[in-house]
């Protein structure tokens, strides 16, 4: 799977591919680690496109030198502590994901890299207008300094799946994406109250009141 994952991505124009690998240790990793780096050995011109990161002791000990996340810790905003705090007490994955990000914008930074784009290695990016990301990117308006997509979930429809980017080819529609059927009765008042209950508590734990908006 994640040598489909990054075959894809240098395929539809990406100039750089970053892996970062959160227990290098363990089989599986180790496995994708392996299956990565005989890849690249027969695609000599991709090489140097492939950044391997494995994160383990020695890694986050660089970084706690060098994040910014680490160097701001004591400053008046706590998001820098907080997400430091939440990665050393319990290893929390949203604040180990913050920290190995900023390690790419550092380095994306570094090397003049223009946008830097953050996926799950589960994930693709589609753009059907595009065949080339970097027409896509390139087609923002200078005054957006970000892009969000929306995320199509795959619906695997057998139990064994060994690569979900040759194997599944059944999506589900993400919400903001769906309409209300014009045939169907309007909401009740009753249910619109449910719903709207719904949403706060939603909202309440997190979530991205945009994601819950209802679609016209």
């Amino acid at each position: 799977c994640l040598v489909s994952f990054v075959a894809y991505h240098l395929g539809i124009g990406f100039e750089r591919v970053a892996l970062f690998f959160d227990a290098p240790e363990e089989t599986g990793e180790r496995e994708a680690v392996g299956a990565v780096t005989e890849y690249l050995r027969g695609e000599q011109g991709r090489a140097a496109q492939v950044q391997i990161h494995l994160c383990t002791h020695q890694w986050w000990a660089t970084e706690e030198r060098e994040s910014r996340f680490y160097l701001r810790r004591n400053q008046a905003d706590k998001v820098y502590r907080d997400m430091v705090e939440l990665h050393e007490a319990v290893h929390d994955v949203q604040a180990r994901q913050c920290l190995v990000i900023d390690r790419a914008i550092r380095d994306a930074h570094r090397d003049g890299f223009d946008w830097l784009l953050h996926m799950d290695s589960d994930e693709a990016l589609l753009v059907p207008q595009h065949r080339d990301a970097r027409t896509f990117f390139a087609s923002v308006a200078a005054d957006y300094d970000q892009v969000v997509f929306r995320n199509l979930e795959a619906v695997p429809e057998s139990l064994e799946i060994a690569d979900w980017f040759r194997e599944v080819s059944l999506f589900k529609v993400h919400q903001n994406l769906l309409q209300e059927d014009p045939t169907e009765k309007p909401h009740t008042d009753k249910r619109k109250e449910r719903l709207e209950s719904w949403r706060q508590k939603k909202i309440a734990k997190g979530a991205d009141p945009d994601d819950l908006a209802d679609n016209k």
